[in-house]
């Protein structure tokens, strides 16, 4: 006997609202996953531990299909981010892992969680949930950059001390909200993005308020006075100038630019001196001294910090040539460097550490990730801007430290979420067939 179809109508309607509800209670979790990974004071893993366990129900039911081909099946960006994580559990609880505790393990957890979240986004094809989600990442900043611009107001050198992680230095810094290391450097990726947007006109509306909110972050990089940030942020910004969107292109316009500085050896010079000159912040007027003295004279001997970071990266280079296949083992806290470890080089340092064989996994985990992203970018355009951002966090790795949760959310969440949502493309150009204009 068949059913009526008054019998049938509402038990789909009725599945319908429960795969809404669904995908609510999953992009409220992932909303407190933003929360919790940009603003440093929501940043305590009691609360990120729950708030990831609804997530990864609610992203399941929702979206099994989703859920298994960004964390299940096996491949080499998900899998190597497991067996990195497998790794250095095993470190640690073979007392390989010196003068650490076990909250250092839970961050390398929360870290290759947020190398993978986005990737479940993009199977879902979900564009309006991660607009959402990405709009409220940056709201996030917004509050963030004016909470730290609020604390370097009461004290210049705020951000930087507590980016040193020192208890006796950051009396009275803590608990303002004030975005130190991580999320000042996550700010160049997040510029970086949001200016490929616009300068490729993949960004049609909304533009002034983008702009403000650039130009919030970039203030608040320069008046947090990290001079690597700057420098990183100008680089890229050459790289999106000239359109470079391979790494072929890549160290061609690296050539370029070292040519460039040969020629305009004084015009650089005067100009960073005078600059010197002129900023009050004495971390940043000594640094842009610095950097004139290297183009002027090829060299950093003299100098003190560009010598003593040239001096760590070189004493991470050596350890890790010196014990290839296991390193040395992780030394953590201050004054690494009498075990051989610099602390000035995301890639060298954990080379240093554990060796090909225990870095090995996280290098190829950020990059494999990195890959399937600018790979499921269709457009030209879109692959220029995420290559140019991306860009810059590799630089980052090679000449400082990385591996701190803001970078990591930005550079492999926001910054992806951000292009891949706020895109407009025209999909009769871009689309084959059924599938979706802006992935494949």
């Amino acid at each position: 006997m068949k059913s009526s179809p008054a019998l049938v109508i509402p038990i789909s309607h009725s599945r319908k609202e429960e795969i809404n509800i669904d995908k609510l209670l999953r992009d409220l979790c992932a909303a407190g996953i933003v929360l919790t990974s940009l603003v440093p004071e929501a940043s305590r893993w009691f609360i990120f531990l729950p708030v990831v366990l609804f997530w990864v129900l609610f992203s399941y039911v929702s979206n099994p299909k989703a859920f298994n081909k960004a964390f299940l099946i096996p491949d080499i960006k998900a899998y190597s981010i497991y067996l990195w994580l497998v790794t250095y559990t095993i470190f640690y609880f073979a007392g390989y892992m010196h003068g650490t505790e076990f909250n250092r393990l839970i961050n390398y957890y929360r870290l290759g969680f947020s190398l993978l979240i986005f990737n479940y986004y993009l199977e879902t094809s979900d564009i309006k949930a991660v607009k959402r989600i990405i709009v409220f990442a940056l709201m996030c900043v917004f509050v963030v950059c004016i909470m730290t611009l609020r604390g370097i107001a009461l004290d210049p050198m705020a951000a930087r001390v507590l980016a040193t992680g020192r208890e006796d230095l950051m009396q009275g810094l803590t608990g303002m909200t004030i975005g130190s290391y991580g999320f000042i450097y996550g700010l160049v990726f997040l510029s970086v993005a949001i200016i490929g947007l616009i300068k490729t006109n993949l960004l049609k509306t909304q533009k002034i308020v983008f702009a403000v909110i650039v130009v919030l972050a970039i203030y608040t990089i320069f008046s947090a006075a990290f001079m690597m940030a700057l420098l990183l942020l100008v680089t890229t910004f050459i790289l999106l100038l000239f359109n470079v969107k391979k790494a072929s292109r890549l160290f061609g316009v690296f050539l370029l630019i070292l040519i460039l500085i040969f020629f305009l050896t004084p015009v650089l010079y005067n100009a960073l001196s005078y600059l010197g000159d002129i900023v009050m912040n004495p971390a940043l007027s000594q640094r842009l001294q610095e950097l004139a003295f290297l183009i002027r004279f090829g060299g950093v001997e003299g100098t003190e910090n560009m010598d003593a970071r040239l001096y760590f990266l070189t004493l991470s280079i050596g350890t890790f040539l010196a014990n290839p296949i296991l390193g040395i083992g992780g030394f953590y806290g201050f004054e690494t460097s009498v075990h051989g470890i610099g602390g000035h080089s995301a890639l060298f340092d954990e080379l240093a550490k554990y060796g090909i064989f225990g870095a090995g996994a996280l290098l190829v985990a950020l990059y494999s990730n990195a890959r399937f992203v600018y790979r499921r970018l269709i457009h030209d355009k879109q692959k220029l801007v995420y290559f140019c951002s991306m860009s810059a966090f590799f630089i980052l790795g090679a000449i400082n430290t990385l591996l701190f949760v803001p970078i990591i959310f930005m550079a492999y969440f926001v910054v992806p979420g951000l292009i891949w949502s706020f895109s407009e493309i025209n999909p009769a150009k871009n689309s084959k067939k059924n599938e979706h204009p802006l992935v494949r």
